[in-house]
């Protein structure tokens, strides 16, 4: 179910990339710090972590495995 979620999260944030023509997205975490993603034909670069494995949750705020892992 995550990895369903984190590609079409992936997708639409592509798309919106392309339709603004942005190379670039930014991204506030829950603790309010900024992190900047350039969009690479090899992937995703995070800028701050470079050189650092990312590991990615994603959450839909009406699916119910993903509230349940939330409360933990």
């Amino acid at each position: 179910m995550k990895k369903i979620i984190f590609m079409i999260l992936l997708t639409l944030l592509t798309a919106v990339n392309i339709e603004a023509n942005q190379p670039n997205f930014i991204l506030k975490t829950s603790n309010n710090q900024t992190i900047h993603i350039k969009d690479l034909k090899q992937g995703l670069l995070f800028e701050e972590y470079k050189g650092k494995a990312i590991f990615l949750v994603m959450f839909g705020h009406r699916c119910p495995p993903c509230k349940e892992e939330m409360k933990n």
